[in-house]
């Protein structure tokens, strides 16, 4: 028990140490707040102070000096200081106090209402920019274990949780100065009460526990269905078109009404526990009233002033109380996903750690190896032992059959995902040395599934290198034969591509793409199927092109129509993620194997 409460107790601090580090520069003003918010709490003290005064002199008790406030110099300094007010006017003074005190605790309220809020949108800006960048420098690994629609929910909604954890924090803190501060002045006017009252605060305080602990638990299942829902809605949209074509309709809405009642069933259940605090709260107030009504009625512990002041003290710890227990409840309710946020936050740290600040001028200058790589996406190996050589400049084709292997080799060239065992290196260097941006801008991929950004022409083309010039974006589009259909389009480079590029032919895109290699110059050059999408009159200028853009660079193909890689200085055939046969186009067709047969096999189907 007592390692279960430590543990909970370190996980909490741990996840305020997070939020308090993505505060960045806006520690200064967090801090601000919090002095706000202890200056809101010691006005309550001038407050309660101005209607105890107010009482006294409205209320003549002769009990009032009775001993009354024996020990509690404060209540003694604060009444002799009214006594010298000359009794025709005590009432009125007093009532002038109050009054102040009144309308300070409403302006303070609103300015700090006003402050928060500003603190708080510029908060959530700013750790929704911070987990956003983390999440898009994120590994491959990440994205592949986790579902596009729950990224969405965390980085949109879930963002929210952190400011939610941090203020009730700062509540939380605050109403525990409060409460003490409370307790000692009530101790201080009759412990005999005040025992009554601290027995009816304990008891709702482990009451509320016990009622938080719930709420965090179903809070838990409340980010997971919500979750689930938004995946749902966004597999549906992103798929409607296949949706339409097998007539899928029902079972999708079907599956949105399941998901959707399962999130709105677990809310509610979190709604209904939260408002059960209040109640609870409401009626533990009503039982210890209705106790010290009657115990100072039967007893005369207090006079009439002391006792309503004593009364309007109680009002407020009761409001402080409830207060903590409902931020309490609101911070459990919230914990599971700032959780989500820290453990997504801490892998992408430990993915850009994984590689170093190594640069230079030029990525490659001597060669790229394999030494007994092996790679797998969590489960059996997809790539097995390859080892390798890739000279510069060097023209070097990868074929296979359907997951052979081809794209993986690819991805660890790119490292879009890291080794599982043996040593991939450039010029000698690990690639693990290398820095992430310098090493991706060296390289340029040519993919067969072009997907674009649902952005201009123009800027689709000027994300490969953010500083070129209008006139440098022409003339790489005319390099990749894409000048002609885009002056043909309503508004030419400054025509929208649609959602993934889907205004667009599926050869369009391509050549899109290219021309934002051409863009880019990178030393690597990397075609997957780059002329797959394109007519054969379009194919001969774009392999023209790769050609010339190709000059001096190191160039590595993925390939399935083995005729367009017969120029290869090196072809490597994969089979169940080996390296099974290498060599030149002509060295392979001479002798009977994998490659030769693929050949044939092509040859037939064409003829």
């Amino acid at each position: 028990m007592n390692f279960n409460i430590k543990d909970k107790i370190k996980n909490n601090i741990q996840i305020l140490s997070f939020i308090y580090d993505l505060l960045g520069s806006l520690k200064g003003k967090f801090w601000f707040c919090f002095v706000l918010f202890i200056f809101q709490a010691a006005w309550e003290i001038v407050l309660f102070t101005s209607v105890a005064a107010f009482l006294q002199s409205v209320l003549t008790d002769s009990n009032i000096y009775g001993g009354q406030f024996a020990g509690n110099k404060y209540f003694e300094h604060v009444f002799d200081l009214f006594q010298q007010v000359p009794e025709g006017k005590r009432v009125f003074v007093s009532f002038i106090f109050a009054s102040f005190a009144v309308l300070m605790k409403s302006i303070i309220k609103i300015g700090i209402m006003t402050y928060t809020t500003k603190f708080s949108t510029r908060f959530i800006w700013q750790v929704r920019n911070n987990i956003f960048g983390s999440t898009l420098r994120n590994s491959m690994t990440f994205f592949d274990n986790r579902k596009k629609g729950a990224l969405i929910q965390m980085i949109i909604n879930e963002t929210r949780s952190t400011y939610s954890v941090l203020k009730s924090f700062l509540a939380l803190t605050i109403d525990s100065f409060m409460i003490i501060i409370y307790l000692f002045f009530m101790l201080s006017m009759s412990i005999k009460l005040s025992v009554i009252v601290f027995i009816a605060s304990v008891t709702l305080f482990l009451l509320a526990h016990i009622l938080a602990q719930r709420i965090k638990g179903y809070s838990a299942i409340v980010v997971k269905e919500t979750r689930k829902l938004t995946v749902t809605t966004e597999e549906a949209i992103g798929g409607v078109k296949q949706l339409k074509l097998l007539n899928y309709y029902k079972h999708a809405e079907e599956d949105f009404s399941a998901a959707s009642r399962n999130a709105d069933f677990t809310n509610r259940k979190v709604a209904l526990l939260v408002e059960s605090q209040g109640v609870l709260t409401s009626l533990m107030g009503l039982i210890t009233f209705s106790i010290l009504l009657y115990l100072n009625w039967q007893g005369s512990i207090l006079g009439l002033a002391l006792f309503l002041t004593y009364l309007y003290i109680i009002r407020n710890l009761i409001a402080s109380i409830a207060s903590f227990n409902l931020k309490y409840s609101q911070l459990n309710k919230e914990l599971p996903a700032v959780l989500n946020i820290k453990t997504a936050f801490e892998e992408s740290i430990k993915y850009h750690e994984s590689g170093r600040t190594f640069k230079k001028d030029r990525l490659l200058e001597d060669n790229i190896t394999l030494k007994s790589v092996s790679m797998n996406y969590g489960k059996g190996d997809i790539l097995k032992e390859i080892s390798l050589e890739i000279k510069k400049a060097q023209k070097v084709a990868i074929v296979g059959e359907s997951g052979s292997g081809k794209t993986s080799l690819i991805n660890l060239l790119c490292r879009l995902y890291d080794i599982n065992q043996g040593r991939l290196a450039i010029d000698g260097v690990d690639i693990s040395e290398y820095d992430l941006n310098f090493l991706r801008h060296k390289i340029g991929v040519v993919n067969q599934d072009t997907i674009l950004f649902n952005d201009t022409i123009k800027g689709n083309i000027l994300m490969a290198s953010p500083d070129a010039t209008y006139e440098e974006i022409v003339s790489a589009a005319k390099k990749a034969f894409a000048h002609d259909f885009i002056n043909e389009l309503p508004h030419g480079y400054d025509t929208k591509v649609g959602d993934r590029g889907v205004k667009l032919s599926g050869g369009q895109r391509q050549r899109i793409n290219i021309a934002q290699i051409f863009l880019k110059d990178p030393e690597l050059l990397i075609l997957d199927e780059a002329t797959s999408s394109l007519d054969a009159k379009s194919e001969m200028h774009i392999q023209k092109s790769l050609h010339r853009l190709g000059e001096n660079k190191t160039t590595i193909t993925i390939a399935h129509r083995l005729s367009t890689v017969k120029n290869s200085d090196l072809v490597i055939v994969l089979d169940h993620g080996k390296i099974v046969e290498y060599g030149s186009w002509e060295s392979l067709l001479a002798n009977p194997g994998l490659f030769s047969d693929m050949v044939k096999q092509q040859s037939f189907t064409t003829n």
